[in-house]
């Protein structure tokens, strides 16, 4: 299971959540897509923008979602959408809940970093252009790019672990 980022350059993800897919993400002729979209087998729902486009709502004053080149999978029911390229790469993921249809941050306090599956704990290097997949209770992104930079490394999301600060 994975989301569905688009766009022109842009590889396809795709996230299914209950027999249900998910579209978003991506680049359109160079333009961040801020569009989500949900396909149930028979018919095409447009969502809630992913972008602060809506100046009459509340939900998205925070969001930070739009990208390219970003990793998706799912863990219980939750499309996770991390890494990529805004405006620069990033490091950052978002959780979403298609029964509420909204999206929460790595910024609040109930997430935790992604970190290194080899024991670093500097948390997840910002990259774009990744391979991630799921256990259903555990995601991996691995490898990916930063300008000239190629990694080969793996890190891990554990959702339900709290990071411990000093």
């Amino acid at each position: 299971d994975c989301l569905l980022s688009r766009g022109l350059g842009d590889v396809y993800k795709r996230q299914v959540i209950d027999d249900v897919a998910y579209i978003c993400c991506g680049d359109n002729n160079g333009t961040l897509v801020d569009d989500l979209w949900k396909f149930d087998g028979s018919d095409w729902k447009q969502l809630r923008d992913i972008a602060n486009n809506d100046s009459d709502e509340d939900y998205d004053d925070d969001y930070a979602i739009t990208r390219a080149g970003t990793v998706s999978f799912v863990i219980d029911g939750r499309g996770y959408i991390a890494t990529g390229t805004r405006s620069g790469v990033t490091s950052d993921y978002w959780v979403y809940d298609p029964e509420e249809d909204l999206w929460y941050g790595d910024s609040d306090d109930d997430y935790t970093p992604m970190t290194n599956v080899h024991n670093v704990s500097s948390g997840g290097s910002s990259r774009s252009y990744a391979v991630s997949f799921s256990t259903g209770k555990r995601g991996f992104v691995l490898s990916g790019s930063s300008g000239t930079s190629y990694f080969d490394d793996v890190y891990e999301l554990l959702p339900y672990e709290q990071e411990d600060v000093d």
